[in-house]
């Protein structure tokens, strides 16, 4: 063999190195996935995998987390922009006097719908 060991030593190797990998599957709490792909994706699945250097799993598995982080930091976006907005409004504008309605929150991150509601 190529790589100086017996077949029986080759065989032993192997299966080390599969019982390793499953001890490490379970402690990173790591599950095995089937998923069915369209040829066109699959090909620039690999094609994406072959330039980056890696392997297709760590390409589709680093694709999927980018896509949720992507979808964290726009609510986390959001959120930041309707507390500012907020702040904003509670600054500019002077406190409503008693039986004056308060805007609310829906009316503070849509503007346009308090002037929608004033035309009915």
């Amino acid at each position: 063999m190529a790589s100086g060991r017996s077949l029986v030593q080759e065989v032993e190797f192997r299966l080390e190195g599969s019982f390793q990998q499953q001890e490490i599957e379970k402690e990173i709490d790591i599950v095995k996935l089937q998923v069915r792909l369209s040829q066109r994706l699959r090909g620039r699945l690999e094609e994406a995998a072959k330039h980056n250097d890696r392997s297709m799993n760590t390409e589709i598995v680093d694709r999927l987390d980018v896509s949720f982080q992507r979808e964290d930091q726009k609510e986390m976006i959001r959120t930041a922009t309707q507390e500012a907005v907020k702040a904003a409004v509670e600054l500019i504008l002077p406190q409503q006097p008693p039986g004056k309605p308060q805007l609310s929150d829906e009316e503070l991150s849509h503007p346009s719908a308090d002037k929608e509601e004033k035309s009915k």
